[in-house]
């Protein structure tokens, strides 16, 4: 047969079927998608990124284009997911926006951004993918979740904390832990790997001492570290516990303590310190409201080249006084105290409506045998947002050129605008005569805020303000939250009478100044001074400009300083002169280090005519985990001929003993610029924390109670029982005694470490003791046999979706580990963690009502079917719950 006729068929076949030749030649584009974006776009986790595209029709007639964006899942398209219209032959814009989610993890995303024609003989989507690098965030929580409230000495209790990782990758976490009681407390996991979003219970076991404790807080404190974290402060955690710790009631009571440090010194000669400093403060008592603060140093020089000043003074606190003693700087009023250290003591007291003190000190820096004293009271009131202070002073100042009697009255008037008006007038009788002195301040303002002050005295007024007059004004304006501007104006006179060679100074300053970002200060000022007396004169004033930035970088930051200016005088004496400041610094998880320098060519008037140049920087370094060493030097040289430079360095290395005891060796080098000669001064410094004692807890007062079977009457033996700050075991016959209770009404409990085996108290009897009375307060508690809760968290994913109103068929996919369950009752609130295997038990609970809820914020596609569970439980009960996560149900609409 000829082949010709099959080849016509086949021919007409392949012409009959539809498209047959366009999938033989493809149709050619219509249009082009071109992306601005060029590399990989950085993001932030919460944050938009913005997307441009450039769109260009190729066609002849206009184009519908259907987006098709490929992002990944739970982001969501903000703006652009719109249809777009082109002309033909025509060039547009595709903005599009793309929200982050906050949990998104780090990591590189590709975004798959297209559009396509809908019709049915398109080309395949125009597709172009950008790279988005979610960048890392470290977060990180930690909460108690399960703790006594009490436990006796020498018995082993345990904690339970939940640390959870709120960034968004991998975290590798680092635990510790600290305990008053115990030196070496012992945590189950010390470190843990934790995916994003996820938590795990971390058990802290503590071990009491059995003796030599007494009645006192357990503070227990854990911290939680994420490791290379670039000492990011939100990879950290810290959260604590307070664990009451006692004895049986009938043992001796103990003393309460205030937490102190008593460091012990030995240094070389020259070094001006005490052998010894005693810092601390705090409550007296746990279930007072008085606090302490005291400082106590040994002998020492009068000026030390570490800063340390001879001082020793105590203060106690209250809310309605306040008492000193010691060294102190005592400054009743503007115009009445000099503000000068001095030994004494004074006593400060504060009402609703009347408030007042007193106080009486001897100047400890200030020749001759000067001393002063006080008293001072003051009316206060408030009607709405206005309020006014009316107070009156009086000051007996004997010794020094200030000597003499003070009487002065002060306002203060606070507006509703937020301004507080100070108005003070004050006069004084001395042997100079009768003397007067004034001062007002005007403060207030938010976005434009003012200060206006002025303070005057004559040439007889005994107080710090004779014979000056100081007048000034500060204003700032902050028209955006970026910029603000600034300008001061400043105006001082002082004249000494007694001082023939130099009688009056006077001295005067304007400056403007703008700041932009904090990172930007532009400064202009003029000053002016006058000083002389009656044989000479001289007046001085100097114009200059500064400037600063201030630029964060990646390690650090970078800070310039620059000022120039102009100086002239009476004199004909006058020149130029600049400086120019330069500083550094870096931090990492090894430490910090810094630098700065400052070059002065000299003549500015409140500088000085000599320049100097100068150079320094400090550095502290992590040697070890419980070893840090830090380093500060600097040098300076002056610019007048023959001028000899001066260096110094300080260096302190500090080691921590494993019960907070610190172990210190600073040493000092340094080069004075009048002799040139070497000064290597070090000491060696041992610190520990110490408990001071300030009394005995207990107080007058007695109660009995009786401990029973709440089911059977009996009466129970070894249960511990609380009563306000103390505690107490029961006896063979169920009693327990306390005595030394401060006046008031507590609550009786039962501590859920008591030693019954599967029990739970049950009601509160209420206690009051009244020092009036002496028979004892007597109450009763009932114990119960506990019930218990338990219950387990199952996991279920999609096996089939179902239409409708039709329910989907699941299928097991697990136990959920790391699930948060809460235990609401009408006066308690109890959590718990989901284990490895999914379950979860609260055991030892009272019988009655209780709602179980789950707790944990899960993922967006994720639901929980019935989280709120309602229960009732009875004695010996045991009620079990089950919770499960499926997939929530996505709503779908189908056309036809």
């Amino acid at each position: 047969m000829p082949r010709w006729p099959l080849v016509v068929i086949c021919a007409a076949i392949c012409s009959a079927l539809p498209g047959a030749g366009a999938a033989q030649q493809p149709t050619r584009s219509q249009f082009s998608i071109v992306s601005h974006t060029s590399g990989v776009v950085e993001a932030d986790p919460g944050s938009t990124i913005t997307l441009v595209f450039s769109l260009e029709s190729l066609s002849r007639d206009s184009l519908e284009l259907l987006p098709s964006l490929g992002i990944p899942d739970g982001w969501s398209v903000v703006v652009g997911s719109g249809a777009l219209s082109l002309a033909p032959r025509a060039t547009d814009t595709w903005v599009i926006s793309v929200f982050i989610p906050a949990r998104a993890e780090s990591g590189r995303y590709p975004l798959r951004i297209g559009a396509r024609v809908p019709s049915s003989d398109s080309v395949p989507d125009r597709i172009d993918t950008i790279s988005v690098d979610v960048k890392r965030k470290h977060a990180l929580s930690l909460t108690l979740v399960d703790h006594p409230q009490y436990v006796i000495t020498g018995h082993r209790y345990e904690l339970s904390f939940r640390v959870k990782n709120r960034g968004n990758g991998l975290a590798s976490v680092h635990l510790k832990a600290q305990s008053a009681l115990d030196s070496s407390p012992v945590i189950d996991r010390p470190a843990i790997q934790l995916h994003p979003d996820q938590a795990a219970t971390i058990n802290l076991r503590i071990d009491t001492p059995a003796s030599g404790v007494h009645r006192s807080d357990d503070i227990v404190q854990v911290s939680a570290t994420e490791e290379n974290a670039g000492g990011d402060s939100a990879a950290s955690a810290i959260a604590s516990a307070r664990v009451f710790v006692l004895q049986s009631s009938a043992e001796r009571e103990p003393l309460a303590t205030v937490p102190a440090r008593l460091g012990l010194r030995a240094a070389t000669r020259s070094t001006g310190l005490s052998p010894f400093e005693l810092v601390g403060g705090g409550l007296l008592r746990a279930d007072r409201e008085e606090s302490v603060e005291f400082v106590f140093h040994g002998r020492s020089g009068l000026n030390s080249p570490f800063g340390e000043e001879r001082e020793n003074r105590f203060e106690i606190r209250a809310p309605k006084y306040r008492a000193r003693v010691g060294d102190n700087v005592f400054l009743p009023s503007t115009l009445t105290g000099i503000g000068q250290s001095g030994f004494g003591g004074g006593l400060d007291f504060t009402g609703d409506l009347l408030s007042g003190g007193a106080y009486a000190q001897r100047f400890r820096y200030m020749p001759g045998n000067q001393s002063e004293r006080a008293a001072y009271v003051a009316i206060d009131r408030s009607l709405a947002s206005f309020g006014y202070r009316l107070g009156l002073t009086a000051v007996d100042r004997s010794g020094g050129s200030l000597a003499g009697r003070v009487l002065s009255t002060s306002l203060r008037m606070r507006s509703p605008g937020n301004s507080v008006l100070d108005a003070e007038i004050a006069r004084s009788g001395a042997e100079s005569g009768q003397g007067f002195a004034n001062s007002i301040r005007l403060t207030g303002g938010q976005s434009f805020r003012f200060d206006l002050g002025h303070v005057a005295g004559d040439s007889a007024f005994a107080g710090p303000s004779r014979n000056a007059q100081n007048d000034y004004g500060t204003f700032s304006l902050q028209p955006s939250k970026r910029v603000q501007l600034n300008a001061t104006l400043s105006r001082s006179r002082f004249a000494a009478v007694f001082d023939s060679a130099l009688s009056h100074t006077q001295f005067a300053s304007a400056a403007v100044g703008v700041t932009y970002a904090e990172r930007l200060t532009l400064e202009y000022a003029g000053i002016g001074r006058s000083l002389g007396s009656a044989r000479w004169g001289l007046d001085e004033t100097q114009r200059y400009a500064k400037a600063r930035v201030d630029q964060p970088l990646a390690f650090g930051s970078l800070w310039i300083a620059l000022e120039m200016g102009g100086r002239g005088d009476s004199a004909s004496v006058g020149g130029t002169y600049h400086q120019l400041q330069v500083g550094t610094s870096a931090r990492n998880r090894f430490g910090s280090f810094s630098m700065f320098t400052d070059l002065y060519d000299g003549g500015s008037l409140t500088r000085g005519l000599a320049g100097m140049s100068s150079i320094g920087g400090s550095a502290s370094l992590k040697v070890t985990e419980s070893t840090t060493l830090g380093v500060f030097g600097y040098g300076a040289r002056n610019h007048t001929a023959g001028a000899r430079a001066y260096s110094q360095i300080d260096a302190r290395l500090t080691h921590t003993l494993p019960n907070d005891s610190k172990l210190s060796l600073r040493i000092r080098s340094a080069t004075t610029m009048l002799t040139a000669s070497s000064e290597k001064l070090a000491y060696l410094e041992y610190s520990l924390p110490i408990g001071v004692p300030t009394g005995r807890i207990r107080r007058p007062g007695r109660a009995t109670g009786t401990v029973i079977d709440g089911e059977s009457g009996h009466p129970l033996s070894g249960v511990l029982v609380r009563l306000g700050p103390q505690g107490g075991v029961t006896d063979r016959d169920g009693r327990v005694s306390f005595a030394g209770l401060p006046p008031g009404e507590y609550r009786a409990s039962l501590a859920s470490e008591a030693s019954i085996s599967n029990a739970a108290f049950e009601g509160n009897s209420v206690v009051r003791i009244d020092s009036t009375h002496h028979e004892a307060a007597v109450f009763q508690l009932a114990v119960s046999r506990a019930s218990r809760i338990r219950g387990v968290v199952r996991q279920f994913s999609d096996a089939r979706t179902a239409l409708g109103s039709d329910a989907d068929s699941l299928e097991y996919s697990g136990p959920a580990e790391g699930i948060t369950i809460a235990l609401y009752a009408a006066s308690d609130t109890l959590y718990r963690t989901s284990d490895s295997e999914g379950k979860f038990a609260f055991n030892e609970i009272p019988a009655g009502r209780w709602t179980v809820v789950v707790e944990s914020l899960l993922a967006s596609s994720l639901v929980v079917e019935h989280p709120r569970v309602v229960l009732t439980t009875g004695p010996a009960e045991e009620a079990v719950v089950e919770y499960r996560i499926v997939p929530k149900k996505k709503k779908v609409k189908i056309i036809v």
